[in-house]
């Protein structure tokens, strides 16, 4: 069921951002406060990760695959649906 939702999260991440200028953002870092207050360095130790890879996801540079979304939501107790959140997408004007 997961691997169908994170599908389908990636195609609605890519419509929306093509058509719209709408991007979903990963918000891990308000999702670990949340549900467990954790802090991104307590979150990669449980995770048994490098802190740099889950500074990556909070901050945009990479996503998580599906196993990792997968191990997020399992230690957060959360759904893959309380990582995103909607974002305005900028875009650079072709003149």
């Amino acid at each position: 069921m997961y691997d169908l939702l994170y599908f389908y999260i990636k195609m609605y991440n890519n419509i929306l951002y093509k058509v719209v200028g709408i991007a979903m953002k990963i918000k891990i870092k308000e999702a670990a406060k949340k549900f467990k207050g954790y802090s991104i360095y307590r979150l990669a130790i449980v995770l048994n990760m490098p802190q740099q890879t889950i500074y990556s996801w909070a901050n945009g540079r990479t996503q998580p695959n599906y196993e990792n979304m997968d191990r997020l939501c399992e230690v957060l107790e959360c759904t893959m649906g309380d990582l995103f959140e909607a974002e305005p997408v900028q875009r650079k004007l072709d003149i």
